[in-house]
This record gives structure tokens, sequence and C-alpha cells, in this order.
């Protein structure tokens, strides 16, 4: 399960994938399940996930 919740995090700071893209790609059948999955692992929602990665990435750029 970690090495699909790495690969969500790299696809959804790198890419411009819907979550159920996403969510397919890294093995899950269901968006849904997938999206409880990804909060239960990393703290925050896929969406909540790419706006602050999206955050600190202009925040980088900027300095």
């Amino acid at each position: 399960m970690q090495i699909r919740m790495e690969a969500a995090r790299e696809l959804l700071r790198s890419t411009e994938l819907k979550s159920f893209e996403i969510a397919e790609q890294v093995g899950f059948a269901e968006p849904n399940y997938f999206s409880f999955c990804f909060k239960k692992h990393i703290g925050v929602s896929p969406k909540e996930y790419r706006k602050q990665a999206s955050q600190k990435a202009n925040e980088g750029s900027i300095r």
C-alpha cells in the first residue's frame, strides 16, 4: 500500500491527472476507495494534497 501511496503522491505533484485517473494508475478500481485510503495514509484528501503541493511549489518559485 505504501508504494501505491508514494506513486499517487508523485502523480498528484507532477501531473494534472484527475484523481480517478491517478486511482486507476496506482491500482484502485474504485476512486472513492482510493481517496479513503489516501486520506487514511497521508492525512489529507488527494485534492487537498495537490493544493498544498502546488502552494509549496509556488512559494519555492517566488524566492
